[in-house]
């Protein structure tokens, strides 16, 4: 309406709908003006995020709209539209209220520090829960905790101690995977051999680790020159694993034993090579 007002002579027909993209700006804007959020932006290849308020980014935008409309030329786009859209979406909010709009505040990440506080009381109250011998109170503590701070890994080292607790059961063995895949994605291949090691001694006759798991642990064993631990995965991967997964280890084991010179053990895996594989 606002760009038929301003273009009444005007024969060309309108397009798109940047209009309505701008009346939701208007109304974030109306609802949000100085809740900090995060803002995308890219250059070239890099991309990233920062914090401001709502409102911050606004001046910057109308400067643009501004400028290209006086002189940008011909540019073929409804700036009118764009303005009626803004000015629409927040007379909305301010003619029917927030409330109509059924906002939710704690859908909006806080504050840095206010999460560090939630963080840190929570926290606390998980800890005292560990004091005090509850683990299973504790360990639904930390998993709270760990779906909403995923990113700090003292959660995952705790939920792996309290299973740790019930080697019988399957949780152990869950956790023992996403610290040894953990420890793989933070290049700490010292800790996930100590939890791979750890568990072959409590959990592994309850619930085995996966073929794949022990694979992962020969490559990362060979690689940091750990032959010993190389050989025990290989043992542990081959009764289970598919015959192909079977020969490339041997045959990596082959090479790594011949580089060193090491002949009797080089022959063994070659003897094990030409075996029929079922």
């Amino acid at each position: 309406l606002v760009y038929t007002g301003f273009s009444l002579g005007s024969h060309v027909p309108l397009v798109g709908a940047s209009g309505s993209i701008s009346g939701l700006m208007g109304m974030y804007v109306a609802i949000y003006g100085l809740q900090r959020i995060r803002f995308f932006y890219f250059l070239v290849v890099y991309f990233n995020y920062f914090r401001a308020p709502a409102i911050a980014i606004l001046p910057v935008w109308l400067g643009k709209e501004i400028y290209d409309y006086w002189y940008a030329g011909a540019t073929g786009i409804a700036y009118m539209a764009h303005a009626g859209g803004l000015a629409a979406g927040a007379g909305l909010v301010w003619l029917l209220g927030k409330s109509w709009l059924q906002v939710k505040e704690e859908f909006f990440e806080p504050e840095e520090e206010a999460q560090d506080a939630r963080f840190t009381s929570a926290y606390a109250q998980a800890m005292s829960s560990l004091g005090r011998m509850e683990f299973d109170l504790a360990r639904r503590q930390f998993e709270v905790l760990h779906e909403r701070y995923p990113e700090r890994p003292i959660l995952l080292e705790h939920l792996y101690h309290l299973a740790k607790l019930r080697p019988d059961l399957p949780a152990y063995r869950d956790r023992a995977q996403q610290m040894m895949n953990a420890a793989m994605a933070n290049r700490q291949p010292e800790q996930m051999l100590a939890v791979w090691q750890e568990y072959l001694s409590k959990g592994e006759a309850h619930h085995p680790l996966a073929a794949e798991d022990h694979n992962r642990v020969l490559f990362t064993s060979l690689k940091h020159h750990d032959l010993k631990s190389a050989e025990k995965a290989f043992e542990r991967m081959r009764s289970s694993a598919p015959p192909e997964l079977v020969e490339e280890a041997c045959r990596l084991l082959v090479a790594e034993f011949e580089k060193l010179q090491m002949a009797p053990k080089a022959r063994h895996y070659r003897q094990l090579l030409s075996q029929p594989t079922h």
